[in-house]
């Protein structure tokens, strides 16, 4: 990580000047892989791609805090997501484009807590991501499903946030504004989470619901629905080993698709620069009177150059019952069980 700091003392002739301490942070991620799938198409037809991005999504960004005196500072964030394969902008809108596509907020913090406005992670996505072994990362989206798919898109756009913490208690509460005329209700979204941590353990829930729902796993639904979400979850470290286990409950009323989302595993540091990671995912869905299960194991392990760059190897399998059937193959995601291996180079800065 590079960082250039900058301090400037308040200019003119005044007995009591004080001095502001600003810190701005360049960093980034570059995650490129080389992928085999089975079952791509209807036919069953195989792939191989070169995959931007499965364990950590590809991205460059801006952070930066300022002292603003009495514990008082100010904070943001730029970060804008790219694709190591084409190079192309990602996080993009169905209509014109983003710059900076994963994250762009600004805001304040100290001892009452922190709070937030702009285009921010969704409350529940951030507690999922918590106790999530893959991190809902490209890898559970491509192969577990996970993902956006239960944490409104993953991020929402004109939100705001707060969160504090209080003996190892943190309680966040979010916000994000619809901006339809007429309607203040349609689009909005309304969250809240609680975590507890103490030394190797991690324990937390969110509960987030968002109106005017209009897309399930990529493909557009019949109505607009109120999507509802909660989820619980915990890590627990033991010596070399972290342990994960979550659920996330998620339902459409209108469109009458529910979720029920079971997930575990762990990362082993072996020895050196060895590291094995294994998740597994049970999802039960119910739709119109029918239902089926998806089943998906995907262990990684990983090699460590260094403290900035490593290279992985990930196999997974995921399997698909009935009514999990149908919604692979209507979305366009996956035709039929899949079977795919993942080798790759994540280099951070």
């Amino acid at each position: 990580m590079k960082r250039i700091a900058m301090s400037a003392a308040v200019l003119g002739a005044v007995s009591c000047a004080a001095q502001a301490q600003s810190t701005v942070t360049i960093y980034g991620i570059v995650d490129s892989s080389i992928r085999y799938s089975t079952n791509e198409n209807a036919a069953g037809g195989s792939k191989v791609q070169l995959a931007g991005g499965p364990l950590s999504g590809s991205r460059i960004g801006f952070k930066g805090t300022e002292d603003l005196g009495g514990g008082l500072a100010a904070l943001f964030s730029l970060e804008t997501g790219f694709g190591t394969d084409t190079g192309a902008l990602q996080q993009q809108p169905t209509s014109g484009t983003r710059l900076f596509g994963r994250e762009s907020l600004v805001g304040l913090q100290g001892d009452f807590g922190k709070v937030t406005l702009g285009r921010q992670y969704a409350v529940i996505h951030d507690m999922v991501v918590s106790y999530d072994v893959y991190a809902l990362s490209n890898v559970t989206q491509t192969i577990g499903f996970q993902g956006g798919n239960y944490t409104m898109g993953a991020r929402l756009d004109n939100s705001v946030r707060y969160a504090g913490t209080y003996k190892g208690v943190t309680a966040t509460v979010g916000y994000s504004a619809g901006e339809v005329a007429g309607d203040i209700h349609n689009g909005e979204s309304r969250a809240v989470s609680l975590a507890y941590d103490d030394g190797p353990l991690h324990v937390g829930g969110a509960w987030q619901v968002l109106n005017n729902s209009t897309t399930y796993f990529s493909s557009a639904i019949s109505a607009n629905s109120k999507q509802t979400a909660w989820s619980l979850g915990g890590t627990y470290t033991v010596g070399p080993v972290k342990w994960y286990l979550g659920y996330i409950n998620n339902k459409l009323d209108i469109a009458d698709y529910q979720n029920s989302s079971y997930s575990a595993g762990f990362k082993w540091n072996i020895s050196g620069p060895w590291s094995l990671w294994n998740a597994v995912y049970f999802d039960r869905l119910k739709h119109a009177g029918t239902s089926g299960n998806r089943l998906t194991i995907a262990p990684t392990a990983l090699y460590a150059f260094s403290k900035r760059t490593d290279v992985y190897l990930t196999v997974d399998y995921t399997k698909l019952t009935d009514a999990w059937k149908t919604l692979g193959s209507s979305s366009g995601t996956l035709f039929g069980n899949r079977l795919g291996v993942t080798t790759g180079i994540r280099h951070q800065f």
